[in-house]
């Protein structure tokens, strides 16, 4: 079971998508990852104390997943990886994502077991933790 010891904010507003990232995260993964319905308490948490790993929904009834990348990259710098979350493409949405490598687009549905595979080669691709 891979203890990965990140502080994860992650923001989505379905319930069962928030749960399952909270149960991936903080179990399966060995994370301290909060859970947020509102991008507003997510952002407040990240400026509060910035987290190794910040995840976010492409759609929310708020703010776009791309809109919150923007406020993380202005509130924290471009250290943090951000991973944005949709049922969509990039291409789908009619949207052209930054030249960022600190920046990811993964698909839901997905697997625990492949989500955090994917996290952690991206969060530390030189193989660290």
């Amino acid at each position: 079971r891979p203890q990965l010891g990140w502080r994860v904010v992650a923001i989505d507003d379905e319930p069962s998508t928030r749960r399952l990232i909270e149960i991936t995260l903080n179990t399966a993964g060995g994370c301290d990852a909060m859970v947020f319905a509102s991008a507003d308490e997510a952002m407040r948490s990240i400026i509060g104390r910035p987290p190794d790993l910040v995840i976010v929904d492409a759609m929310m009834p708020d703010v776009d997943g791309l809109t919150f990348y923007r406020g993380v990259r202005r509130s924290v710098g471009g250290e943090v990886p951000v991973v944005i979350l949709s049922a969509a493409s990039a291409e789908e949405l009619g949207w052209t994502l930054p030249e960022d490598e600190r920046l990811r687009w993964m698909r839901k549905p997905f697997r625990p077991a492949s989500l955090l595979a994917e996290l952690r080669a991206f969060v530390t691709p030189d193989g660290a933790h």
